[in-house]
């Protein structure tokens, strides 16, 4: 009997033990893709402190520094703005926007991700200017 509860044991222990190993290498993956969920996009204006945003941009880094490499959404670039409007206090910065649909994303009140909420806006930022119309590159 003592044989059994030994080996009943063993095999509890290997379990648990092999199902460890599994979420040692997975959470670090699960954390990565909560986290790149929930982190706001990052941008990088041109020297001339202009951003592109175009909807129809095909590959680029979408790093908003030229058109090749524009960001894909109006929201997150005035909510990057947002976030980062200390940056322009001297200095305006420039938001160039190829003609496309863009929807927003963002509360107005507190500038939070919310997907599909039928109360979201576009909140111009001080110092911020927009400019739109741009063809498509």
């Amino acid at each position: 009997m003592l044989i059994k509860k030994n080996i009943y044991l063993l095999s509890i222990f290997t379990h648990n033990y092999n199902f460890m190993n599994k979420l040692k290498i997975l959470l670090p993956f699960a954390l990565f893709l909560i986290l790149a969920n929930n982190t706001k996009a990052q941008f990088i204006p041109d020297a001339n402190k202009i951003l592109y945003v175009d909807s129809a941009v095909v590959g680029g880094n979408g790093s908003g520094d030229s058109w090749a490499n524009a960001a894909v959404s109006l929201a997150d670039a005035l909510s990057w703005a947002r976030t980062n409007q200390g940056n322009w206090a001297s200095d305006s910065l420039r938001i160039y926007v190829a003609k496309g649909t863009y929807l927003p994303k963002y509360k107005a009140d507190d500038n939070t991700l919310s997907p599909n909420n039928r109360d979201n806006s576009f909140v111009m930022v001080n110092n911020v200017q927009l400019y739109g119309g741009f063809p498509n590159g």
